[in-house]
């Protein structure tokens, strides 16, 4: 059980970067939501399946690496 005071995975990734970084990544996000904000739900939808597909070619990539390691 997580308790209040236990970071996530998220704010501890976030901690250990750059704070720089973080900031590109939050200027990036926030274009993101603008860019999409008014968008159809077809456009959406079909964002979200081309961050789907990212995810599982970055999921593959990380077991091809930790299978060879």
């Amino acid at each position: 059980m997580l308790h209040a005071e236990d970071p996530t995975s998220a704010d501890r990734v976030r901690h250990s970067t750059a704070a720089d970084v973080n900031r590109e990544i939050d200027r990036q996000t926030n274009s993101n939501i603008r860019r999409y904000a008014n968008s159809s739900e077809e456009v959406i939808n079909r964002r979200i399946e081309e961050l789907d597909k990212e995810w599982d070619i970055e999921r593959t990539l990380e077991a091809n690496a930790s299978t060879l390691a």
